[in-house]
């Protein structure tokens, strides 16, 4: 059981265990790239897994119990990312996956695509804006609604909400997106193979936006790719014989490289790679076009229908703890 008394400051939205794969023996860094400053220069450096991709108190739950308040990290991602490290563990040594597996490892590909500090900030706002929002709209309308057994009115209902109700919907919200059953459905029934680039001149990279999923999950051409390592890639497709093609008519140098250009381009921050032999590569394309956002952005993109409904999630996870009364 992960330790919730422990309050970790790093919240990793690229798991430690996923990079782990691009260290170089010798002392366990990778090759991360980066720009900083005004000026957005490229930089590159070596850097251990636990040093990077990380937000300190991303995944925080302001007004619980101390115990709960790093629940998301310590207690629900940290139990995604144990069993997704043995699925990618099996999906490398192409070993078949339980049922259980299998589902771990589509919950991994949700959460990555929802844990980042860009997507978590804006399912936050809207979350406590539409909260707030109806608790206004709910008072003038409290005596009209009130059920038998509910408070007389709308000051003692207010008054008989627990510390940290909200905080703990948003937890909810967040594990039901990451581990969402009709999602993680359509991932398992998808056709799943790994791709071995044993020989390739240039090898596979990351990022911390590294789904590649270029035409969403309902269309005959969808497909989701993930670097499993810099030699392997994991591919989940609807349409398996058309990629058995690709893979048999495309050499792999342009495969990888199709890849790597892609989880480049949408990458926010950080481009990961076995080396720094790609520098003018990561340069031409790092933050050269808005970052990879599945979801609404505001003034972009209409909140969609049912934006307020909490997902159910698929997964045996429990929820956060209620506050023992003493």
């Amino acid at each position: 059981m992960a330790k919730s008394t422990e309050h970790p400051r790093k919240h990793h939205y690229i798991p430690v265990f996923y990079l782990r794969r691009w260290c170089r023996q010798r002392d366990g860094r990778l090759a991360q790239f980066h720009r900083v400053g005004p000026t957005k220069r490229l930089f590159k450096k070596w850097v251990c897994p636990t040093e990077t991709g990380y937000k300190e108190g991303l995944y925080t739950l302001p007004n619980l119990e101390p115990e709960n308040q790093n629940w998301l990290e310590t207690e629900f991602l940290g139990l995604v990312d144990k069993n997704s490290a043995e699925a990618r563990n099996k999906l490398i040594a192409h070993e078949d996956l339980s049922p259980d597996l299998k589902d771990s490892w589509c919950r991994f590909i949700m959460s990555m695509i929802h844990r980042n500090p860009e997507k978590i900030a804006e399912i936050s706002k809207v979350w406590y804006e539409g909260y707030d929002d109806l608790t206004r709209r709910l008072e003038p309308r409290y005596d009209e609604l009130r059920q038998e057994g509910d408070p007389p009115n709308y000051a003692a209902y207010v008054a008989s909400q627990k510390q940290g109700t909200k905080e703990r919907l948003f937890a909810n919200l967040i594990k039901g997106m990451m581990d969402s059953e009709p999602i993680g459905l359509v991932l398992n029934n998808m056709r799943w193979a790994v791709w071995d680039f044993p020989h390739t001149w240039k090898t596979l990279m990351t990022s911390d936006r590294p789904i590649v999923m270029p035409h969403g999950l309902a269309h005959d051409d969808s497909y989701v790719g993930v670097a499993l390592s810099p030699r392997r890639m994991f591919l989940a497709c609807n349409n398996r014989e058309r990629y058995e093609k690709i893979l048999k008519n495309v050499s792999g140098d342009r495969l990888v490289a199709a890849h790597n250009d892609a989880v480049v381009r949408q990458a926010k921050d950080y481009v990961y790679a076995a080396s720094h032999f790609d520098e003018s590569f990561v340069d031409s394309r790092l933050g050269h076009q808005p970052p990879q956002f599945l979801g609404w952005i505001p003034g972009q993109y209409k909140k969609p229908d049912g934006w307020d409904a909490i997902p159910q999630s698929k997964g045996n996870f429990p929820a956060v703890p209620e506050k023992r009364e003493d």
